[in-house]
């Protein structure tokens, strides 16, 4: 008998416990579209746009470079596509972390870890 309340006991409070976690913050982020300016090659690592323009706010003026070799896919069926697959005027969605930062070179740059993902349009 004491062996059964245990148990029951014990079910109800990792139920509870359960139940009181917070659920984890998802990851904030903007939507950017753009324009690819350099065609795409098969030994490249990143892309270029002429200039990133967000749903919200501010314009960003390019060129700009993505380093993005792993996160670009195709809109229309999700699949992964290759930087050679790119070619200029290609439209591309870009998703980046909201606390995206931009390296102020020549050209910008928008580093790998702030890029969510690409999809070409």
């Amino acid at each position: 008998m004491k062996k059964c309340l245990l148990i029951i006991l014990g079910v109800c409070f990792l139920l509870l416990s359960a139940c009181g976690q917070k659920e984890e913050a998802k990851e904030s982020y903007v939507v950017y579209t753009g324009t690819i300016s350099q065609n795409g090659t098969s030994d490249a690592k990143s892309i270029f746009v002429d200039q990133l323009e967000p749903e919200e706010g501010k314009t960003i003026k390019g060129p700009i470079e993505l380093a993005s070799i792993s996160k670009i896919s195709n809109l229309k069926d999700e699949r992964a596509i290759n930087v050679a697959d790119l070619v200029v005027g290609d439209e591309v969605e870009v998703y980046l972390k909201s606390d995206f930062s931009i390296q102020d070179s020549s050209p910008k740059k928008i580093r790998y870890q702030d890029i969510l993902k690409i999809l070409k349009e």
